[in-house]
């Protein structure tokens, strides 16, 4: 965790499994994980959280300045309360019936209950002042995850009439009523400060497109996507009728959809793996199949998605420590260096190429000057930690390209001894393989990949251990993502990374509102 003061007095969580800690363990359910393989890479091991380390929550609290993580309302006992507790439940969702299917679940209506008797206990530890208790819990952080299980355990199966009762628009109204009225609660217990959790990118989770697969494939994933925007549409819309109508409420929306598909676009090529799960999952539950040994799991845990330690200034600080915190030394050093930067075909193959905002807000052109502008500023990033020396790879995208060879031109001219250039990297390629061809020295294949891959997800087969380093999936299991989504996911939610991140201020602007 970290040192020194927090930057609020207190942390409360609700939601569904995205936040649970624990507390359903001790429920008879499907939906609890308190077994291997999951929290392999915790160092408590298997405490229920359904991730193979921490989850959102979790790293909120680190980056909110807690020395420890929030527990579980299940296990929250004496003055510890105070810090906050954490009451999200998998499997539960706004509507009560939602994720019935899985067994017992602490529904949201249970959730807010649960916390009214933490918040008595807090005003009966002020000694009953309920003034300083209102101050005091206004003052705190409050997030919610909920509403997946309302599609995935509810809207989205056969065994609940949901679906046959209302359109997806009125499902999605349906919903944002009764969130509504569970919100209030919330603020009339106290809260101020509240952070609201977006429906995910539920068509993109590998138990829903293995069932997609046989049941409209990309259709059918859109569909479930489409239908979840529906939802986030309307919260946006909830988050700016209450801040306008409950006195000194702060609700915000935090994109989770938006974040999760710009992170997995904007990684490096072969960096992350977007399908397949981490582990063997229960086809039913979608949950990790327990095993007793962790062989499966994988072997680095440096890197993040959409962000590795090769790119963290962090290595910058330590190469100034190595060199006795002689910074003009270190900076000689490191203006010395090779730089070589490959980036941006995923916002192409892995964004503007399939049924995303972006091919439908810009043009070609218009997306082509989006990516340079934002990849200006990532690049006199990497210039500010003391590069000087680097080479611009680029895409199979001239239009792209073009204006890459005039930023790489821009940049020498205004920045100090900086020397960029631009790598036509694909057209090296085109022409070094047209003269093997005309050669005659090789048959080109271009359209099948050097491994057997499945017909569902489009990864390789498997062997008997066929996933060695977890670090680069984005999905632990066939629902939930791994510690490294984790990560990228709240850090986002903390520190927006682009504006549609969080609607109308971060976590880490949150805590600074008055």
């Amino acid at each position: 965790m970290v040192d020194g003061t927090p930057q609020v007095p207190c942390f409360f969580i609700f939601g569904d499994s995205l936040f649970d800690n624990g507390n359903n363990n001790g429920l008879v359910t499907h939906a609890k994980v308190n077994y291997p393989p999951y929290g392999i890479d915790f160092p408590q091991g298997p405490t229920g959280r359904f991730s193979n380390g921490r989850n959102i929550v979790d790293i909120i609290a680190e980056l909110l300045g807690f020395h420890d993580y929030i527990p579980p309302f299940a296990a929250a006992i004496g003055r510890d309360i105070k810090k906050g507790v954490n009451y999200a439940s998998g499997g539960s969702g706004i509507r009560s019936e939602s994720g019935s299917i899985q067994g017992m679940r602490i529904t949201m209506n249970e959730q807010l209950i649960n916390h009214q008797t933490i918040v008595k206990r807090i005003v009966s530890l002020m000694k009953n002042n309920g003034p300083l208790a209102a101050d005091y819990l206004g003052k705190c952080i409050y997030t919610v995850a909920i509403g997946n299980n309302d599609f995935l355990n509810n809207y989205f199966t056969n065994l609940y009439p949901t679906s046959r009762l209302y359109t997806p628009e009125q499902y999605a109204d349906v919903l944002i009523q009764e969130y509504s009225q569970q919100l209030r609660t919330l603020y009339n217990s106290g809260a101020r400060k509240v952070a609201l959790f977006g429906a995910g990118s539920i068509g993109n989770l590998p138990f829903e497109v293995a069932t997609c697969g046989t049941n409209g494939g990309t259709l059918c994933v859109d569909k479930l996507n489409n239908d979840a925007q529906l939802f986030n549409a309307r919260l946006k819309s909830l988050v700016t009728y209450l801040n306008t109508n409950l006195f000194n409420a702060k609700f915000t929306y935090i994109d989770t959809y938006g974040i999760g598909l710009s992170s997995a676009a904007s990684s490096p090529p072969g960096s992350v793996i977007y399908t397949n799960p981490c582990c063997e999952v229960n086809k039913i539950t979608g949950l990790c199949i327990p095993f007793k040994t962790h062989a499966r799991t994988g072997i680095r845990r440096g890197t993040m998605l959409g962000y590795t330690n090769a790119q963290s200034p962090e290595h910058v600080k330590q190469i100034v420590s190595l060199m006795g915190n002689h910074e003009l030394l270190a900076a000689e050093y490191l203006g010395k260096c090779l730089y070589t930067v490959g980036m941006g075909t995923n916002d192409y193959i892995i964004n503007y190429f399939l049924s995303q905002p972006t091919s439908f807000r810009y043009t070609p052109q218009q997306y082509a000057e989006a990516l340079i502008a934002e990849y200006s500023q990532q690049l006199k990033t990497l210039y500010n930690s003391g590069a000087r020396k680097i080479a611009l790879f680029g895409l199979r995208s001239s239009t792209f390209n073009a204006r890459l060879k005039l930023l790489a031109q821009e940049l020498n001219t205004i920045l100090p001894n900086a020397k960029f250039t631009y790598i036509d990297y694909y057209g090296i390629e085109d022409s070094y393989m047209l003269l093997l061809e005309a050669a005659s020295i090789c048959s080109l294949v271009t359209h099948v990949g050097c491994c057997i891959s499945g017909s569902k997800t489009g990864g390789c087969i498997p062997s008997e251990i066929p996933f060695k380093d977890r670090i680069r999936h984005v999905f632990w299991d066939g629902i939930h993502p791994t510690e490294a989504t984790n990560v990228a996911i709240a850090a986002r939610a903390y520190k927006a990374l682009l504006p549609t991140d969080a609607f109308p201020y971060d976590i880490s602007h949150l805590t600074r509102v008055l």
